[in-house]
């Protein structure tokens, strides 16, 4: 990593002398971050200005002034209707660094069978690790599946904080001037209260529907994270790092596993799993200042599979969840829509789809012919739940899809070996079929 020297004059404090050479504010660092982050609305507006604010960044960053800016504010309602608060870009950036100096440091610290956010794990390894613990204990066995309620609202960024510089504080890669470089910003973003004067923008009037215990609005100060943030993904790992060790190393639970805060544990004895459920319960709040989620804890034999992560997990067989399966079939029931409406009338447009946003508006208005852009789309959507059901034992679904839900999308895809994913067909034949927009 090339070191960032920058000219100043009579830096004011010691902190700012000692941050004038550290490695983490390289120019190069800055650009890697950037390509790194999501091709948003804010990128495409900063792209012209990007060496103008990187080199602002730098030398904020360098002379210990930097401070994280406003969030904004809105409501999505897919899947469920959450509020989002997103930071600026040049705070994004800040976020990458960050994280991307860390997270390789931080993950050999964490338990094998955490599996959120993490280099070569995330939910698909998960499932198959629980199947692989079901496989290895008697049928006759129990699981207890645990979420802890209104997670990302409940976070302590006191606690947290805490926790953090714990762990920095014993990173033998990170010298003493980049370990306090790094505590001085990392204090600042979790000082900083999401809810304090965010930009509002869509309909306002939706936050109004938000849950208070799901609201940011509704906790004190120092409690709570945005949901979706880089920062978010990578602290509230090391938050329930704790819950891990303790029930690895206290209770001693051989079969466990955690994806963010949705965790499962199996025994052949359900009241082992009781008294470990009371256990973990006082351990969350006397520690964490967490509580889980009375609806959503359950102990269940082993049979009757578990529902976790979108599929229904059992030792030899895996099932996707109805929920999902219904999803895909208003999605094809709205595309056979865009080119049917007599035989296919629809009211209700998915809400975060850009084509239902246009029907709602007036832009488009069916019947249509397709473009090439909307079948693309439409192709990605697809192939988005049918990689999902591929790791599933789903074949006779996927074919049942294709050849009793796709009605007239069939003209324009075919199925992948196997109905693996579907295919757009050639261009040039459907131009000369006349069934596209040309």
């Amino acid at each position: 990593m090339k070191t960032c020297i920058i000219a100043l004059e009579q830096p004011t404090t010691k902190t700012q002398a000692n941050a004038v050479a550290i490695d983490i504010t390289d120019e190069f660092d800055l650009l890697h971050a950037y390509r790194k982050t999501s091709n948003s609305v804010q990128r495409k507006a900063e792209i012209y200005q990007i060496y103008e604010l990187i080199n602002e960044l730098m030398m904020e960053l360098a002379l210990g002034l930097y401070q994280p800016g406003r969030y904004r504010c809105f409501v999505v309602k897919e899947p469920k209707m959450r509020e989002i608060f997103a930071p600026s870009f040049r705070d994004r950036l800040v976020h990458h660094l960050i994280v991307d100096r860390l997270m390789p440091l931080v993950d050999r610290r964490l338990i094998f069978d955490s599996y959120a956010n993490r280099p070569v794990k995330g939910a698909h390894h998960a499932v198959r690790r629980l199947q692989d613990f079901m496989r290895r204990l008697p049928p006759t066995a129990y699981y207890m599946q645990c979420d802890i309620a209104a997670y990302f609202t409940s976070i302590d960024r006191t606690v947290l904080q805490r926790l953090v510089f714990w762990h920095i504080e014993r990173l033998p890669e990170i010298d003493s001037d980049e370990r306090r470089f790094m505590c001085e910003i990392i204090a600042k973003i979790l000082g900083q209260n999401p809810s304090d004067q965010p930009i509002f923008t869509g309909n306002r009037q939706l936050l109004h529907l938000i849950p208070k215990h799901k609201s940011l609005f509704h906790t004190a100060p120092h409690v709570g994270m945005p949901i979706g943030l880089l920062t978010s993904q990578f602290f509230s790992n090391i938050y329930l790092n704790e819950l891990d060790r303790f029930v690895k190393h206290h209770l001693k639970a051989k079969h466990y596993l955690r994806y963010v805060d949705d965790f499962v544990l199996l025994h052949e004895c359900p009241e082992q799993l009781n008294r470990w459920k009371t256990e973990i319960s006082s351990f969350l709040e006397q520690e964490l200042a967490l509580k889980l989620h009375p609806k959503k804890t359950l102990i269940q034999p082993l049979h009757r599979g578990c529902d976790y992560l979108g599929y229904i997990v059992r030792a030899h067989s895996l099932q996707v969840r109805n929920r999902a399966i219904k999803a895909l079939r208003r999605r094809l029931y709205f595309y056979n829509h865009l080119i049917d409406p007599k035989n296919f009338p629809h009211l209700n447009p998915p809400p975060n789809n850009r084509y239902g946003r246009d029907v709602r508006s007036g832009a488009i208005r069916a019947p249509m012919l397709p473009t090439v852009g909307l079948l693309q789309n439409m192709m990605q959507v697809i192939n988005s739940y049918y990689g999902a059901m591929g790791h599933a034992n789903s074949y006779r679904l996927r074919r049942s899809l294709y050849l009793n839900q796709f009605h007239g999308l069939q003209k324009y895809f075919v199925p992948g070996a196997g109905f693996t994913k579907m295919i757009l067909r050639p261009v040039a034949l459907l131009k000369r079929e006349g069934i596209i927009a040309i």
